[in-house]
């Protein structure tokens, strides 16, 4: 292989690797909002805190349970300003990566993205579309 060839294929390599850490890093990639099971799991959060972890729920007493409430309780405020923090640097972190990428190189992770979301959406199956009632006249 030339050396032009073997720079290029280094270059997509690392495009590649880029794209894949990008998206396995988190679902705040570029500002992108969670999808799919990490917004369900944000939504039911507040369901959750009253949950025990797996496994207890059928061996504590009354008097643990309430006890291991109080403590998640305790720690709630502290692991959402924690989640907080991490979002800002994931944040921070992708656009200290996006400002080192060309332009051309962020069209080709866009376009990347729009191929695998494309490629996704033809994987799930079609939901069927409510049906339109019809009116009739009075």
């Amino acid at each position: 292989m030339t050396r032009h060839m073997t720079n290029r294929w280094a270059g997509w390599a690392m495009l590649a690797a880029l794209t894949a850490a990008l998206g396995l890093a988190g679902h705040s990639a570029w500002g992108q909002e969670a999808k799919g099971p990490l917004r369900k799991a944000a939504a039911n959060k507040a369901q959750k805190m009253r949950r025990l972890p797996p496994f207890l729920a059928k061996v504590v007493t009354d008097e643990q349970r309430e006890k291991i409430h109080e403590i998640q309780e305790q720690y709630e405020p502290k692991i959402k300003e924690l989640e907080e923090q991490l979002a800002a640097l994931r944040k921070e972190r992708d656009e200290k990566i996006s400002a080192v990428l060309s332009a051309e190189q962020k069209k080709q992770i866009e376009e990347a993205k729009a191929a695998a979301k494309d490629a996704k959406a033809k994987l799930k199956p079609e939901k069927p579309s409510p049906k339109k009632a019809e009116a009739t006249p009075e």
